[in-house]
């Protein structure tokens, strides 16, 4: 028996996972090929993943409606989501040897997997277990990819062949940035796929393309406008501004962002005994330090005017409003861009923070991690320096984001 095995976190599956399979099953006369989504993958942010129930669905539609589905040799495996812990391949592959030991296995990777493939947990064992199967993806080139194969056989007697396949650029991460931009009909997807993201709202994909009508954004605008001083009111602009542009690079509903941005200090300027008052007569919880820091106060009671004066029911919308001062661990992008843009839009002028401002500024837009730090590094000084209570929110999302940077690429699948 010959068996292929797909990995991924198919988040979602597209047609160039499932051209793939096919391509494979076909040229090396595989008996069956699993599609077997990741549960768990170690060298990936979670927050960008849904649940694995879905990920498994979209990979079972997308199978039977372009490949015929086990009638025609391919299968789907949940091996992964039934092991704790973080999932790596060379356990998948110890644990399937072991009870087929007459099966031969044929695991299938990208190019760009084959050339780091020595920073896998325990290569060695992954390619004593199976043959693998690689296709030229991510512009490596097959000269240089044949050139580290013929090393790996040298190093570590890995069996590598190649499958005939054309170099196909489309990612995941690409059509999930599609869809939360409103354009989710996209020929890299199966119509199945397309239909179940359209009918669970998955990766910020919401009816009609859109959360927010411009009608709705330029009432918010005006609502602010009416509402809040002409220096908070310009602020508010700014930070809108700048989210919709962080938005637009991290893939985030633009007009969810921009409507963030908008209401985002909409309790500010409500005198902040008042906000104290309206948050304890409506059940809004303070924590202590918020009491004594009533500065603070602002983003929870600001979240609950979202939610009751605007109708605004999104959890994510109304969080990135709680948490845009003093953050989160594991904050979601739309959470990220808003506590950012607050301190980056263009009206700010720290002058004496380090690494500058303008650093900052430019770094937000290439990786939004370690501007998210280096904002709260930036925060704990100042109100180190001026005496000042520190929230432990923000103290926990800095430790959070300090050893997330640390870990985010050295773990390897």
């Amino acid at each position: 028996m010959k068996t292929g095995i797909l990995g991924g976190t198919f988040n979602p599956i597209h047609n160039a996972h499932l051209s793939l399979g096919r391509a494979a099953k076909e040229q090396f006369g595989l008996d069956k090929l699993i599609f077997m989504p990741a549960a768990r993958p170690a060298y990936k942010d979670p927050r960008q993943l849904v649940s694995f129930e879905d990920r498994m669905e979209m990979t079972r539609l997308a199978v039977d409606e372009v490949l015929g589905g086990e009638k025609n040799g391919y299968f789907l495996s949940d091996l992964e989501f039934k092991r704790p812990g973080n999932t790596y391949t060379c356990d998948t592959l110890a644990f399937m040897t072991q009870n087929e030991p007459e099966t031969e296995f044929y695991f299938i990777i990208g190019g760009d997997s084959l050339m780091w493939i020595d920073e896998w947990k325990n290569p060695a064992d992954i390619v004593n277990k199976c043959v693998l199967l690689v296709a030229e993806r991510g512009g490596t080139g097959l000269a240089m990819l044949k050139e580290k194969a013929d090393k790996l056989k040298k190093s570590i007697n890995a069996r590598i062949e190649f499958i005939e396949y054309p170099c196909n650029f489309v990612s995941s991460s690409d059509i999930r940035k599609h869809i939360r931009l409103g354009e989710l009909k996209t020929a890299a997807l199966p119509s199945s796929v397309i239909d179940y993201i359209d009918k669970k709202e998955l990766y910020g994909c919401c009816k009609d393309g859109a959360y927010f009508t411009p009608e709705q954004i330029w009432g918010f605008t005006e609502d602010m406008r009416k509402t809040l001083s002409t220096f908070r009111f310009q602020h508010s602009l700014g930070v809108s501004y700048t989210a919709a542009s962080l938005a637009m690079v991290y893939g985030v509903a633009v007009d969810k962002a921009t409507a963030a941005g908008l209401l985002h200090d909409s309790a500010k300027e409500i005198p902040e005994d008042e906000q104290e008052r309206l948050c304890d007569e409506n059940g809004i919880k303070l924590t202590d330090c918020e009491r004594r820091q009533k500065q603070l106060i602002h983003a929870k009671l600001g979240a609950f005017i979202a939610e009751n004066k605007y109708g605004i029911k999104d959890k994510d919308f109304l969080n990135a409003i709680i948490n845009h001062t003093v953050g989160r661990p594991a904050m979601t992008r739309l959470e990220q861009i808003i506590f950012c843009a607050d301190f980056l839009e263009p009206q700010r002028a720290f002058t004496d923070m380090e690494p500058p401002l303008k650093e900052v500024r430019s770094l937000v837009f290439r990786d939004i991690d370690k501007a998210t730090a280096q904002i709260l590094e930036a925060t704990l000084i100042f109100l180190g320096k001026k005496g000042r209570e520190i929230d432990q929110a923000t103290q926990r999302t800095y430790d959070y984001y300090k050893v997330f940077l640390e870990n985010k690429d050295t773990v390897k699948p």
